[in-house]
């Protein structure tokens, strides 16, 4: 599938759909390791910026810690694409995913006026907390690398839930499969250097936190060795 055939995707439409009425939108992407997750997201991000729905900059809009993610608010960013990788969680899972979700609720509650689009990478949908999942619009599957299943998140905003057969939150019951296109080379490997020296500065935290001296040489070296082989990966 071409990117310009993708642009006009079921996928894509519906995301432009939503923005168009003034909404900002949250995607989620689950899925196994080395899956395609992060390579769906750009095929989303560029198929958006193709359509002139949003501006979005790998440099700037590609996020793999909370700290980073806040910061990208702090600057004013609106009308953007931001994509938040999963990289950090595999590090430090229970301290990652407590600052994560309370990030997330804080902001995504309080700045969806600015209509920026969310794209949140997750290795299993219920890692996202409850609080959160119910401001998910469409929910994506990786099925195997370039092939994915989505569907939307609809929500009844004056169901309190009393009731077990009526939930406040459903997944429609009709699932879209897509073929993603082959991206351009050139943003294959900018990802693939922003998530080195992400992951990178991800383990030199870790090793701050726990007093490891981060200067000596056979520790850099191991540093250096799995960032390079991307063994932290999930």
């Amino acid at each position: 599938m071409k990117a310009k055939k993708f642009a006009n995707s079921s996928l894509i439409n519906w995301i432009c759909k939503l923005k168009k009425k003034g909404y900002s939108v949250l995607i989620l992407i689950c899925g196994q390791q080395r899956s395609g997750k992060s390579m769906t997201s750009l095929c989303i991000a560029e198929a958006l910026k193709l359509r002139n729905i949003v501006d979005f900059d790998i440099e700037k809009d590609l996020k793999h810690s909370v700290e980073d993610f806040i910061k990208w608010h702090l600057d004013g960013n609106t009308n953007r694409l931001i994509i938040t990788d999963e990289a950090e969680s595999v590090l430090n899972a229970s301290e990652f995913w407590s600052n994560f979700n309370i990030a997330y609720e804080k902001i995504i509650s309080t700045q969806m006026y600015l209509g920026n689009i969310y794209i949140v990478i997750l290795p299993m949908a219920m890692r996202l907390s409850k609080s959160n999942r119910r401001f998910v619009d469409i929910k994506i599957e990786m099925i195997n690398k370039g092939v994915c299943k989505w569907n939307r998140i609809i929500k009844y905003h004056g169901n309190m839930g009393f009731n077990p057969k009526w939930r406040s939150i459903i997944e429609t019951p009709t699932i879209s499969i897509i073929n993603l296109p082959r991206l351009p080379s050139e943003i294959v490997e900018a990802y693939k250097k922003i998530e080195k020296d992400d992951k990178k500065k991800i383990l030199e935290n870790i090793a701050k936190n726990i007093g490891i001296d981060k200067d000596r040489d056979k520790y850099m070296a191991y540093l250096n060795k799995i960032a390079e082989k991307g063994e932290i990966a999930i």
